[in-house]
């Protein structure tokens, strides 16, 4: 399903609901994922991932509804769920209603046709040598190699209706000294539109690497110690300060950083900006 099938399906479904300030919308992802662990290839997946959520609002009050039926009878439903239970909660105060129609904006390209016709074969391809890489330099290999293809929607009764196509392919592979608990481990990821491009071998490699370099640990006296993290380590960190900070009820609720509009809360070396595009 692609963004513009969804995109006709929530204006649809909003048509037949027939509410007068209405939101939907509407996410689908395919995906395609091959899991090895203990050095084995095991686990191939197809999994699909819809979602639509519809907000209808009564004035300033605001009531949200989902379902994971897309089609327009699911959803039409969900909208007149939504409608029953607004006008019983509190206002929202400062809402400004649905986004309205406005100019369209650059749309950068996420979409790689090598990624969306990838097959369970493929993926199984891919792998191979990883899993040889890892088994030659006498560890285990884990990990997943996962295609994917996404799409959303939003559409509003005041006009808003917008649309987007996907892909990504996501590579993940750990060395490890043992197949369980304890021993060194080293880790590799990449991520990209396009499965042609993910660097499979060189973070292979990588992991292989960081996995020799931490056998034989030592110990370190109790202490202060300055630590330089790797960039896995800092996006980690920066998806978790975004997951619990970033989202407009963590504001509105003054428990997030965001709260501290024109003070540095970090150090001289970090700049985040949110870029759309």
């Amino acid at each position: 399903m692609t963004g513009e099938e969804l995109l006709v399906l929530c204006k649809d479904s909003l048509a037949r609901a027939g509410e007068p300030h209405a939101e939907v919308f509407a996410t689908h992802r395919a995906r395609g994922c091959a899991r090895f662990a203990g050095g084995e290839l095991g686990q191939h997946m197809d999994l699909e991932e819809p979602l639509a959520v519809v907000r209808v609002a009564r004035g300033g009050r605001l009531a949200e509804s989902q379902t994971s039926k897309l089609d327009v009878a699911s959803i039409a439903a969900v909208i007149a769920e939504a409608a029953k239970l607004a006008p019983l909660l509190p206002e929202t105060e400062g809402f400004p209603g649905f986004a309205p129609a406005d100019g369209d904006t650059p749309r950068p390209h996420r979409f790689e046709d090598d990624t969306a016709k990838a097959t369970p074969e493929q993926r199984a391809e891919l792998l191979a040598p990883v899993l040889a890489k890892v088994r030659a330099a006498g560890f285990v290999a884990a990990g997943m190699l996962e295609t994917s293809i996404g799409a959303a929607a939003v559409a509003t009764t005041a006009g808003c209706a917008r649309a987007h196509t996907d892909t990504t392919a996501s590579f993940r592979v750990w060395a490890l000294e043992t197949p369980g608990a304890g021993g060194a481990a080293g880790y590799g990821g990449h991520l990209h539109k396009s499965v042609s491009a993910l660097a499979i071998e060189r973070e292979t490699e990588r992991a292989v690497r960081m996995c020799a370099l931490g056998r034989d640990p030592i110990e370190l006296d109790a202490g202060r110690y300055d630590v330089v993290m790797e960039p896995p380590a800092m996006a980690d960190l920066l998806e978790w300060l975004s997951l619990i900070s970033f989202g407009a009820p963590e504001v509105e609720q003054g428990g997030s950083p965001m709260c501290r509009l024109n003070e540095r809360i970090t150090g001289e070396g970090v700049t985040l900006v949110e870029d759309g595009t």
